[in-house]
């Protein structure tokens, strides 16, 4: 069951129930309508702006973020280049390989035309969450076991889609990291790998202090000692895809 708010900030927001996770989740939608997914819905108007109160720092970053267009030659996962061209056909096509994201698109559409971009963001998503399963585990699994005498755990490992997070890592011991992290236009192989381990750090970190206070970030700067070029980088960058 959904219930629709019509708020003069934000716009449409859809509130979903959503059982199966324990945290609320926000995601903006191709149309626009931005959809909340919690384990408690609110149904009635009184309690949907009482929530909405409470995330209003979210839906802030949300609301204003720019759809990300992608572009003819994007690096996906450092190693995909997505690749769109103009032909004589009358639907849009898509093909991925392990180097390249094919679209094929009319001749008489835009690359930035909705209907292309959506079919875009679809098939990145699905690029990014099968790169991430190959490369993210293993590169926790490392990072946990080398910083270990320092404290630092994890018990499980989530990755998904935030459109305001890099990561986090919750009380009970769930390290979650945007599938986001795999694709950062413009930087290098060694800065793109730089800013992921950053954000597997950051989140370890939390295993110690679940907070940003000194001590978290003396941690951090034992971990990762150059990590503010990594904080630089992910500053110029969206999880929003």
């Amino acid at each position: 069951m959904a219930f629709l708010l019509q708020h003069p900030e934000f716009g449409t927001l859809q509130f979903v129930a959503s059982r199966r996770s324990q945290r609320i989740t926000i995601r903006r939608r191709p149309s626009g309508i931005i959809r909340i997914s919690t384990p408690r819905p609110p149904m009635s108007q009184p309690a949907a702006y009482e929530l909405v109160r409470d995330l209003t720092p979210e839906l802030t970053t949300i609301a204003t973020q720019a759809p990300r267009l992608y572009t003819d030659r994007d690096m996906i996962a450092s190693h995909i280049m997505l690749i769109i061209q103009q032909q004589a056909v009358t639907n849009i096509t898509t093909a991925v390989t392990s180097t390249s994201l094919r679209i094929t698109i009319p001749q008489d559409m835009s690359p930035s035309a909705h209907a292309v971009q959506t079919i875009i963001r679809q098939k990145v998503l699905l690029v990014l969450r099968k790169e991430a399963k190959l490369l993210l585990p293993e590169r926790v699994q490392k990072l946990a076991q080398q910083f270990a005498p320092l404290g630092v755990q994890y018990q499980r490992l989530r990755l998904s889609h935030s459109a305001t997070r890099w990561g986090s890592y919750s009380s009970r011991g769930t390290l979650s990291l945007n599938i986001a992290l795999l694709f950062l236009p413009g930087a290098s192989l060694q800065e793109h790998y730089s800013a992921i381990d950053y954000v597997i750090i950051h989140e370890l970190a939390h295993s110690v202090h679940l907070n940003h206070s000194p001590a978290f970030w003396q941690l951090v700067s034992q971990m990762k000692p150059d990590y503010q070029a990594d904080k630089t980088l992910l500053a110029r960058h969206s999880p929003y895809l």
